[in-house]
């Protein structure tokens, strides 16, 4: 009665989500279109540890995507170092 002997069920695409300032949603958004058939928690999980692994280049390059024309409306930059 292992996992191997039962099919495992098989996940739509999942939908992707609106362009955002959070860098780690922009990221899953390219994610999900790459690993369609992972369950939600999958997802997740899977996309949690490979925004881990990206580098602070990579992950400010998800940061900048943002709907062109759309405001900023956060706190003055200068006040905190950035981090990664």
């Amino acid at each position: 009665m292992g996992c191997s002997s039962q099919p495992q069920k098989k996940y739509r695409a999942q939908k992707v989500g609106p362009v955002t300032k959070n860098g780690y949603l922009n990221y899953l958004r390219v994610f999900k279109k790459k690993h369609c058939g992972l369950s939600p928690r999958e997802m997740i999980s899977k996309g949690a540890k490979a925004w881990n692994a990206l580098t602070c280049e990579q992950k400010a390059n998800f940061r900048k995507k943002t709907k062109s024309g759309r405001k900023s409306h956060g706190k003055k930059s200068g006040s905190k170092p950035k981090r990664c």
